[in-house]
């Protein structure tokens, strides 16, 4: 039976050897079965949740504060993360640290 365990970490922290406490993650895979990324979508209601969104990332990053964005749930293995919950998380995470 597999493991299950939860870690608390950041983005940049997550792709650091034993920060997992699991194989170290080398590269994120997203499965077929995750929906396409939303957070650009433009419809009605949108642009306020995104403003609001933007917003809470921008204060924490100009005061360096954490902002805690839920959970990340798949597995690793071979140095790969499949997320099976938290695609979107991850993404916009990697956007703003690209």
């Amino acid at each position: 039976m597999t493991e299950m365990r939860g870690t608390k970490t950041s983005f940049a922290r997550m792709f650091q050897p034993g920060e997992t406490g699991a194989d170290t993650i080398k590269r994120v895979e997203i499965p077929l079965i995750q929906r396409d990324y939303a957070q650009g979508r433009d419809e009605r209601g949108v642009n306020s949740i995104r403003a609001d969104f933007l917003g809470v990332l921008i204060e924490a990053l100009v005061g360096d504060e954490t902002v805690d964005l839920d959970f990340v749930y798949g597995e690793i293995g071979d140095g790969t993360l499949r997320p099976l919950d938290g695609q979107q998380r991850l993404t916009t995470l990697f956007l703003i640290h690209w």
